[in-house]
């Protein structure tokens, strides 16, 4: 993942089974996120509000729905970092919830 200049996560397309998460490993991007960088935080929005995800209630828990499954890991991953998306309203207006402020 790139944001501005700068690259996070290493990509090893030989060791497929490493893949998961490997954002969220890397030291320089948890560093980030923590200090609340402007521009990854801006990013991590973005991903969690710009797609067109719908939320199914119908079982115990919601699940993110999406003709595309990238999309769902784009949200999934905001989520993880602390912006969970929640719901798109009548007039498309979506809400996230922010878990980490900033």
């Amino acid at each position: 993942m790139t944001v501005g200049d700068q690259k996070y996560g290493k990509y090893n397309p030989l060791k497929p089974s490493e893949h998961r998460d490997v954002i969220l490993q890397d030291p320089t991007f948890k560093e980030a996120l923590d200090k609340r960088d402007p521009k990854v935080m801006e990013y991590l929005k973005f991903m969690a509000l710009c797609h067109d995800i719908t939320i199914d209630y119908s079982g115990e828990e919601m699940q993110y729905t999406s003709a595309s499954p990238d999309e769902i890991a784009f949200v999934e991953f905001a989520s993880k970092c602390g912006y969970k998306y929640h719901e798109k309203n009548s007039e498309n207006l979506c809400t996230i919830k922010n878990t980490v402020g900033g």
